[in-house]
């Protein structure tokens, strides 16, 4: 399997959350999170998370951006050769049904791609840095 290197970064309130990285996967039926170690500098109303990770073909990582008080900005994003592929937001347990049974391993890549409509761009593998960054 091809492993790549993405980086990250995002800025918010920390009286809301801290924005993460973390691989998902399953065990024993449930969901579950490996969080990646990046860098975190506290500001008096805000807090800034960045590094970078690195994340193989076929991975499901959840990247969380951003909160308001109201609302928690986490999506899930597939990786398949060296993008990331935007799978389900937090609010759509439709989509993230699909998502948690391809990582029960009850549908594969294609299958759950499919159901989700996401389509992959067919190109030789990039392998190159991918970066993913929001500010607020």
């Amino acid at each position: 399997m091809a492993r790549y290197k993405f980086s990250f970064e995002a800025t918010m309130d920390p009286r809301k959350g801290i924005p993460y990285v973390a691989r998902l996967v399953v065990r024993d039926g449930k969901l579950e999170r490996e969080f990646y170690n990046l860098k975190r500098e506290y500001g008096k109303k805000s807090i800034t998370v960045w590094g970078e990770f690195t994340a193989e073909d076929g991975d499901v990582i959840e990247m969380r951006e951003g909160a308001s008080w109201k609302n928690d900005y986490r999506y899930w994003y597939l990786v398949y050769k060296g993008k990331l592929y935007l799978l389900a937001d937090v609010n759509s347990s439709k989509r993230k049904r699909y998502v948690i049974d391809y990582l029960s391993g009850e549908l594969t890549m294609e299958e759950m791609l499919d159901a989700l409509g996401v389509k992959v761009e067919e190109e030789k593998e990039e392998g190159k840095v991918v970066s993913k960054t929001v500010a607020q």
